[in-house]
């Protein structure tokens, strides 16, 4: 490379380096991620199943209270630096140490990285006590206070986290037990179907494939179009919708409502600084001064600080390459490893409940499939109480004792049934029953008691 050529390099990297924007969007971004933080915090994360750990329960009493002193915006560098500190005792020490009730420590991953960029970050310049606090000091001094400006390079640290993210999710998708809709229909019955589900919905295993590639896919262009600036604030409005509907649907499953409200929060980073600092002081001082301030500021302005500390940015970007550089588990394919840094993808772990999929067939009828809420006397899947709804393997001979005593009831007599039956084992569909013999032909008498499990 020639003098000319790492000169003009040189040169350019100063000017994306030193490219200014206003800070109001990050002090904004803090108040969401603390506050996320928070209500994650008095959760049963930190519980009182905790207090026999002194250590745990220092430490996160410690980030507490930190963390109240960051929301408001208080001594802004020092709170974040002891945010982020005790949560770093919490998360890689406690979290990973093995000791039993401490596994929740290891979930909250995500928070921690973004902890750790604010810590990172001026993320105290504006709206934060620090804030009134120089403006009082300025006017006391007779000068205008500090402007509200900050490196434009710091926002890029919260993108780049935000697109890993979204690249190791559609990493973690690309695995025939998702694309394969497999996952989805898993996690469908687990919080919202029964083991009737297939039959009421027949085309449930067209969506869900359907589903898992739309996942894949969006997750892939939204971890790339985050990266390419031009496209950054319509993939982010993309994002945002996306992330906010997966909200709605977690609204049963706190783990993942506290990931995707988080996700909801950084994604807000991709806004242009310049439209945040604008909202705030026309909510602040009205329309008249925002217009002002607009006309009177520029986002291209260059860092006065970066040239005489040149190693603040790569050292703040190699400790920020650590929050996000680590693959999450394939939660389905193999055993979680626990290790740190290492974030899992919340729709891939929630099979809980194995709910098994029966599908009745009455060969009386040509093998028409029964509706066996109706056969139970309900008019719809929902009515059916939980426990005869959502069958468990062990409980597939009493649904088949229940099926057979009610087509007795209704005058089949004798009854021709066949059951296709799957259920979840290691988190896979497991054919349990197969068509081709009458599961009614054992029971004869509608006196007999249901078999043994």
């Amino acid at each position: 490379m020639s003098d000319t050529q790492a000169s003009s390099f040189s040169t350019r990297l100063t000017a994306v380096l030193g490219a200014e924007v206003s800070s109001r969007s990050l002090g904004l971004l803090r108040i969401l991620i603390v506050t996320t933080v928070l209500f994650r915090l008095i959760s049963p994360w930190v519980s009182h199943r905790m207090d026999d750990h002194m250590g745990v329960l220092l430490a996160s009493q410690l980030m507490f209270y930190s963390s109240f002193f960051v929301l408001v915006g208080y001594k802004t560098r020092i709170a974040t630096a002891v945010m982020a500190s005790t949560f770093a005792i919490l998360h890689l020490h406690y979290g990973y140490s093995g000791e039993p009730g401490l596994e929740n420590l290891t979930e909250p991953t995500i928070f921690f990285q973004a902890v750790v960029l604010l810590a990172l970050t001026p993320c105290g310049r504006s709206l934060s006590v620090d804030r009134i606090l120089e403006t009082r000091r300025a006017k006391r001094e007779g000068r205008r206070p500090a402007p509200e400006r900050m490196p434009a390079w710091f926002l890029e640290l919260f993108v780049l986290q935000t697109a890993a993210i979204y690249l190791w999710g559609a990493y973690d998708m690309a695995e025939p037990g998702w694309l394969s809709g497999m996952r989805l229909e898993l996690y469908f019955l687990d919080h919202y179907g029964s083991s009737d589900s297939f039959v009421h919905l027949p085309r449930l295993e067209s969506v869900a494939v359907v589903g898992a590639w739309f996942g894949l896919i969006s997750c892939v262009v939204i971890g790339i179009g985050l990266i390419v600036r031009p496209i950054r604030a319509y993939v982010a409005g993309f994002a945002l919708v996306l992330q906010c509907a997966v909200l709605w649907i977690y609204t049963n499953n706190w783990a993942g409502s506290y990931f995707n409200l988080m996700m909801v929060n950084i994604l807000l980073i991709c806004v242009p600084p310049r439209w945040i600092h604008t909202m705030v002081t026309t909510v602040v001082k009205g329309p008249a001064v925002a217009d002002a301030e607009l006309a009177s500021a520029s986002d291209s302005r260059q860092f006065p600080g970066l040239a005489a500390r040149p190693w603040a940015g790569p050292l703040a970007l190699g400790v920020a390459v650590l929050c996000f550089h680590v693959p999450p588990y394939r939660a389905q394919v193999q055993e979680r490893d626990l290790a740190p840094l290492v974030w899992d993808w919340k729709l891939h772990g929630t099979v809980r409940r194995p709910v098994c999929d029966l599908r009745f067939h009455d060969m009386n009828q040509d093998g028409a499939v029964i509706e066996r809420w109706r056969l139970l006397g309900h008019e719809r899947p929902r009515d059916v109480a939980d426990k005869q709804a959502r069958v468990y393997q062990h409980m597939v001979r009493a649904a088949v004792h229940d099926v057979c005593t009610a087509l007795r009831k209704h005058g089949d007599d004798p009854p021709r049934v066949e059951l296709s039956a799957r259920c979840p084992v290691d988190h896979e569909w497991k054919q349990v029953a197969e068509r081709g013999h009458d599961i009614c032909a054992g029971a004869k008498s509608t006196n007999r008691g249901r078999p043994k499990r």
